[in-house]
């Protein structure tokens, strides 16, 4: 996949953009995925700029922690009392109370501490985290609006394979949705199956996505790969009492298929418990119509005549299903 290289500006830190005035332009550009939900806040500079100064504390820690040094004997600062006596000429002197010598090598108090050297790299850490964020925030509002325009212009294509990149970069449902409405709009049906496969992935619960890849399944032929989402539908409108309402759909949908023989054996697998409802047996007479099955057809719609009398619905579906002489 190929995207377009994002310009250099676009890269530079929140200083810089805020020196040059394109502060608030990047701002605006940054609505899109703000709504989205995926642009990273925006206050990550603010949190840097507030934080402990690299340079204060490289230059406060010596002072603090080295105390005034005084000679190697006598009454300076940092050493005990002098010594009442002189030792004599010739003698070795005795050992010196002055100062310890540091590990780095310094004469004096305690080098600096672990603290103050800890400080200045974690504000660097941070400095660091927040230009990356601003970074990966500015390409993401790059590849939106690339997208967009793209898809403006009629590169319908290249706009469903962006948005399809966005959405596994940052796992945002919405991205996946854009990426499956473009690619529908494009005719792409590999490309539209491949992004609602993800959107479902990432809602495996939500009805959307799972009817949209129905959907696609069905019109090209993958009836095996959409028979569990339909038995998983129906048995969620069992639950809610809403077969009628899932019954239609489904029947739409699976006339949409390439081999209506197929489609007829599948409505028969899953539509086995639901006999008693008037709206399989129209399901079920409907697509038996129109896989050339009269005789079946006749047979499903006098059930669902039974099942319902002075229904209109069996009424106008029997009136396109039975011969003019039934």
């Amino acid at each position: 996949m190929t995207f377009v290289p994002i310009p250099p500006i676009m890269q530079r830190s929140q200083s810089r953009w805020r020196s040059t005035g394109a502060g608030p332009v990047l701002a605006a550009l940054a609505l899109p995925l703000v709504l989205l939900g995926t642009l990273p806040p925006v206050h990550a500079h603010h949190q840097t700029d507030a934080g402990p100064n690299t340079q204060q504390f490289a230059q406060a820690a010596p002072q603090d922690a080295a105390p005034a040094q005084g000679p190697a004997t006598g009454t300076g600062p940092g050493t005990g009392p002098a010594s009442d006596t002189t030792p004599a000429a010739g003698t070795d002197a005795p050992a010196s109370r002055g100062p310890s010598t540091n590990p780095a090598g310094q004469s004096g108090g305690p080098g600096p501490s672990a603290e103050s050297a800890v400080k200045p790299r974690s504000a660097r850490a941070r400095a660091a985290a927040a230009r990356s964020s601003e970074t990966l925030a500015a390409q993401r509002v790059f590849q939106i609006l690339a997208a967009e325009i793209a898809a403006q212009r009629g590169q319908i294509g290249t706009a469903a394979a962006t948005w399809l990149a966005l959405a596994r970069e940052t796992r945002d449902p919405k991205a996946a949705q854009r990426a499956t409405e473009l690619a529908l709009t494009d005719r792409s049906g590999g490309r539209a199956i491949e992004a609602a496969e993800f959107w479902l992935e990432l809602e495996p619960e939500a009805p959307m996505p799972t009817i949209a890849l129905e959907t696609l399944w069905l019109s090209n032929g993958q009836l095996q790969r959409a028979e569990p989402l339909i038995i998983r539908q129906l048995a969620l409108a069992r639950k809610n009492e809403q077969l009628a309402e899932r019954y239609g759909p489904l029947t739409r949908n699976l006339l949409r298929a390439p081999d209506r023989t197929a489609a007829m054996a599948l409505l028969d697998r899953v539509s086995v418990v639901d006999l008693d409802e008037p709206a399989a047996r129209i399901a079920r007479a409907t697509l038996a119509h129109a896989a050339g099955n009269q005789g079946r057809a006749a047979a499903e719609i006098r059930s669902a005549a039974a099942l319902r009398p002075g229904s209109e619905e069996v009424a106008l579906t029997a009136a396109t299903v039975l011969p003019v002489d039934a």
